[in-house]
């Protein structure tokens, strides 16, 4: 699986059942959907999701990118 920001490989990881990609060039953090929404799962069981995403220091990267594994 190819980074679609930089072309770079992504090491694959596993941490608390949530397996995600983080690109060796550039760090981007690839999540499948399924994964996502573990994550998600786990944000909202212990904390508030729209504080941490909503938040005036949350940036967020509107900048479209193509999915590594679908691409």
């Amino acid at each position: 699986m190819t980074c679609s920001k930089c072309n770079g490989e992504f090491n694959q990881y596993i941490y608390s059942d949530i397996t995600f990609g983080i690109c060796k060039n550039c760090s981007s953090i690839f999540l499948k959907k399924s994964e996502l929404k573990k994550l998600y799962r786990k944000i909202t069981s212990r904390d508030n999701f729209d504080k941490i995403f909503n938040s005036k220091e949350a940036v967020v990267n509107e900048s479209a990118k193509l999915c590594p594994s679908c691409s």
